[in-house]
Parts: C-alpha cells; sequence; structure tokens
C-alpha cells in the first residue's frame, strides 16, 4: 500500500494523484464513494451499468 499526502483546498476538494488514477484505472467523470469511520476515509470506485448493459437489468 503506497501513502500519499493530500490537501484540501479552499473548496474542500482534493486531487487524486496520478499514479493513483492510473492504478484504479479511474478517469475524468468517473464516480467514487466516500466511507468514513472514525477519523478515516476511504474511496472506493463506482462502476456503473454503460449504455449497452442488457435490457433485462433495465429499471
Amino acid at each position: 500500500m503506497k501513502t500519499q499526502i493530500l490537501t484540501v483546498s479552499s473548496k474542500g476538494q482534493i486531487s487524486l494523484p496520478v499514479s493513483i488514477r492510473k492504478l484504479l484505472s479511474i478517469d475524468t467523470g468517473d464516480k467514487l464513494i466516500a466511507y468514513t469511520s472514525g477519523d478515516v476515509i476511504m474511496l472506493k470506485t463506482l462502476k456503473l451499468p454503460t449504455a449497452g448493459f442488457p435490457y433485462y437489468f433495465s429499471v
């Protein structure tokens, strides 16, 4: 596991380093889920179905 120090901007934003984005295949516009546990923040990638997803899974 790599450790990186991130800085929170005045707008409350952080930037994910390129090395992390490449490792996890995170692209512009991708969604992440944020979990908290005590003083820990965890981010998980959220992969949504694409337009080509089978129709029988539609709502």
